[in-house]
């Protein structure tokens, strides 16, 4: 076995500043998800970890604030877009197979430190993935600590192992719990002893080794020096008690239990679906499933026409889609196949009496502009349409923003982006009239995909000298 134990609320807070804002397109924060979805295939890549456990704290008191009421005192909330995802994370990670523990009373460090206490006992590889260096106390030869860092402005792993951990600080992990019990903790608001500062402290460990070597020691040091520590005496103690991680947390320590659980693949599926998280889905092999459709079109195939376009030319909307040589056009029941350069084609596209839905205008302009036309009658965009309602969206690919609004193709001949074109159109129509930002698709971005389409086909003058 080789468990892994993830640090949940220090690595979930670092994908959420880590990441750009991302949300889905009717509002739900995502960043957050990504990262930490991210950051957890790379380490159960790096762990080869076949037994899974993630660790989060509770909002009730621990232990600690009976010690010292003012533990933490001073933290910043959660922000609301990152609290809305917490509880999201954990349940894909239980869809997923891992195993999310938590308990009242006690803190993520305090179940980390349970769990790699118990892998230590059983000689078992222990991988603990956190951003915070309290954790570093947890290292032995059966405990490597992943320390989630930034270097130069990108993120990246540190590896400590014993030897790392003197290396880095010159001392052994455990000291590094009398360390923080002299020089205190600004971030968790442990006091320490006043006026003692990192340098001192690591000096006096190095002397020294523990508190109890320090103060056992007191009349060795300069007067200054032996003040406060005598003054601050009480304070470096409750320093330590506070600074320790319990490894004795109320939690199952059956290490067997943490094995990696089957997927729940469908339930999995559609849960991401709804996030819109389709790149981490093509990853797990997952396919998009909308379980309750919004748009269940009719499961006929439509009459496909090969050539005539005259079949089309009464329909009050024509749904234009080009792939590759191959232009498809579509009204009602039809659909009519021609060569992209066909040209009747290139002239419906010219043709402004002729109002069509599409989802790239631009490359259609461009299309008319290589025939010495240009493109009029575009009446939606779905693509545009899209950026407009969800302008954070990392993609806007037509099938995947079918699966978005619950749209679900019907069979046919045609490619699937064109058979969800229509009703994709539709759908997104009302969205913006809803949001008061038809006018704008129709007359700012479609205009203006035209136009840059042509200063694309110009391009600009360059001054060789």
């Amino acid at each position: 076995m080789r468990l892994l134990v993830i640090d949940g609320n220090s690595i979930l807070n670092r994908a959420f500043y880590g990441i750009k804002v991302l949300t889905t397109h009717d509002g739900i924060p995502t960043n957050a998800l990504v990262g930490f979805l991210n950051i957890y295939f790379r380490l159960s890549e790096q762990t080869e970890a076949d037994a899974v456990a993630v660790a989060f704290d509770r909002k009730a008191p621990t232990f600690r604030h009976e010690w010292y009421a003012a533990y933490k005192a001073g933290r910043k909330g959660m922000p609301e877009e990152l609290a809305q995802q917490l509880p999201i994370i954990k349940e894909l990670l239980t869809l997923m197979g891992c195993h999310v523990v938590e308990r009242d009373g006690y803190e993520a460090d305090d179940i980390l430190g349970t769990l790699s206490a118990q892998a230590r006992r059983q000689h078992v590889p222990c991988f603990v993935a956190t951003g915070d260096r309290d954790s570093l106390q947890l290292v032995n030869e059966d405990v490597t600590v992943l320390l989630a860092t930034t270097r130069m402005g990108k993120p990246e792993t540190v590896v400590f192992d014993p030897p790392a951990v003197f290396e880095k600080y010159g001392l052994t992990p455990t000291q590094l719990i009398d360390l923080k019990a002299l020089m205190g903790d600004s971030s968790d608001n442990i006091p320490g002893v006043p006026g003692v500062g990192e340098k001192t402290a690591l000096d006096l460990l190095h002397q020294y080794e523990t508190v109890d070597g320090v103060y056992a020691h007191l009349d060795e040091l300069r007067e200054t020096l032996r003040r406060k520590l005598e003054e601050g005496k009480d304070s470096a103690y409750l320093s330590r008690r506070l600074g320790e991680i319990c490894c004795r947390a109320p939690i199952d320590t059956d290490l067997s239990h943490y094995a990696i659980a089957p997927q729940q693949s469908h339930e999995l599926a559609v849960l991401m679906t709804k996030l819109e998280l389709f790149k981490l889905m093509e990853k797990m092999g997952l396919s998009a499933v909308v379980e309750a459709p919004v748009t269940a079109l009719a499961e006929q195939p439509k009459n496909l026409v090969i050539g005539d376009i005259d079949t089309v030319l009464s329909a009050d909307f024509l749904t234009v889609w080009m792939e590759g040589d191959t232009a498809w056009l579509t009204a009602n029941d039809t659909v009519v196949s021609v060569p992209a350069d066909n040209a009747r084609f290139i002239a419906l596209l010219a043709n402004p009496d002729i109002s069509k839905k599409t989802a790239n205008t631009k490359a259609l302009a461009a299309h008319c502009l290589a025939h010495g036309v240009t493109l009029a009658g575009v009446y939606m965009d779905a693509v545009l349409a899209a950026y407009l309602l969800n302008p954070l969206a990392s993609e806007y690919d037509v099938v995947r923003l079918a699966v978005e609004y619950g749209i679900v193709p019907p069979n046919g001949e045609a490619p699937e982006a064109l058979r969800v074109l229509a009703p994709l159109c539709d759908c997104l129509e009302k969205q913006l009239e809803e949001a008061e930002m038809l006018s704008l698709l129709r007359d700012m971005e479609i205009p203006l995909a035209v136009v840059i389409a042509s200063m694309e086909a110009a391009g600009f003058e360059v001054d060789g000298d």
